[in-house]
């Protein structure tokens, strides 16, 4: 068995962190590592950025501590971001008609959807009604205006499920029309750069020899037959039919997606979400005041979400940790997102830890990724001890 090369930095205490990390690579599943990266700040300081394998199947090129990797909806939490910064700038709050700032969206009775619906999947919009192309999720302004134009599939505000991709769209319009960029120039500007953090929605044709490959999960779980699903479901996950590895697509790389597409570096993640774990009294750039980090994480809708078949606590643009799965740690408050293949970003404002997690050996887990609790176990046991 190849001795696996863990690069990078663990401060003194944060041993079990490395341990933990490097069993991924020595699994004997479905999940066994092919090259990631795990970056952990704990009060500001960062304690923990390592890295690890390869970025190919060939293991020709080695992962390094740049290597970004497409998040798929771990890019949500990234675009929630941008959208509490037009909150805390006062250009827009959660209780607003999505009218008030795209009017065309108003019509076929969402005309009261308010963007807090939006954010967290009560929009009734998970799903096109209109027939749509795998690669016509790369030309946004026809997407916009199909959700524009489109009726909702329920009464918005009256039923939940995860708006998978839509999401992206829908916050992402919002964001050009108020701030009058596009999400990818927003997140550069307000994020990315003042932040020193490597995270893209529309990566640059620059970036693209710094992302690994991404593979598709070794096992998948079956597709469920589009007939004998509701309207709104059947829209939701077979209009388009995602292909896993569409990601590795330059042209897919390069499109602006806010819900799938973001591509980043774990500290690249991490380094988003650090601030928030303080509560927005960090050293660094507090691009986020504590009241908004509240704004943000405040539970919009508890109910079931049809989709996912559990009850999630949706907040406007973050997951509230409150699942069984615990994918955050053992704080109900600790808040972000994880993606389709296992990356994730969260913080923890009580423990004022912040995490990112980035992997291109996909698991074919929607909700959790069995290689993180054991990364979780170890960070929070680190700083308890």
């Amino acid at each position: 068995m190849e001795k696996i090369e863990i690069k990078g930095s663990v401060k003194k205490g944060f041993e079990s962190v490395l341990e933990a990390y490097e069993s991924n690579f020595y699994r004997d599943d479905i999940y066994k590592e092919l090259g990631s990266a795990l970056c952990v700040y704990h009060k500001g300081e960062q304690v923990v950025n390592i890295w690890a394998g390869y970025k190919d199947k060939d293991k020709k090129e080695a992962w390094e501590k740049d290597t970004k990797i497409a998040l798929y909806s771990a890019t949500k939490g990234i675009t929630g971001l941008c959208m509490a910064i037009l909150v805390e700038k006062g250009l827009v709050n959660y209780s607003d008609l999505v009218s008030k700032h795209w009017p065309e969206f108003g019509q076929n009775g969402k005309e009261e959807t308010t963007i807090s619906q939006i954010m967290s999947h009560q929009s009734g919009n998970p799903g096109l009604r209109e027939f749509t192309l795998l690669d016509e999720l790369m030309n946004w302004d026809l997407i916009c205006d199909r959700l524009a134009r489109q009726a909702p599939y329920w009464k918005p505000g009256e039923f939940t499920s995860y708006h998978g991709w839509t999401v992206g769209f829908l916050a992402g319009e919002i964001i050009r029309r108020v701030s009058g960029k596009k999400i990818s120039q927003f997140l550069q500007d307000e994020l990315a750069s003042p932040l020193n953090a490597e995270i893209f929605i529309g990566l640059p044709k620059e970036k693209h020899n710094e992302v690994a490959t991404l593979y598709k999960p070794i096992t998948q779980h079956e597709l469920p037959n589009l007939i004998t699903l509701p309207d709104f479901l059947a829209s939701a996950v077979g209009n388009p039919i995602l292909d896993a590895e569409s990601p590795n697509r330059p042209e897919w790389r390069e499109a602006e997606m806010p819900a799938l597409n973001g591509h980043g570096s774990a500290e690249g993640i991490a380094k988003l979400y650090h601030p928030l774990a303080e509560s927005g009294k960090s050293d660094t750039l507090n691009y986020l005041s504590s009241e908004t980090i509240d704004k943000m994480t405040t539970v919009a809708s508890s109910r079931l979400d049809a989709m996912i078949g559990m009850p999630v606590d949706w907040a406007n643009g973050m997951v509230i940790n409150t699942l069984d799965l615990k994918l955050y740690g053992e704080n109900k408050k600790a808040f972000g997102h994880s993606g389709w293949g296992g990356s994730f970003g969260c913080a923890d404002r009580e423990s004022q830890i912040a995490i990112g997690y980035v992997c291109n050996q996909m698991g074919p887990d929607t909700v959790g990724d069995a290689r993180t609790p054991r990364l979780i176990k170890a960070i929070f046991d680190a700083i308890a001890s």
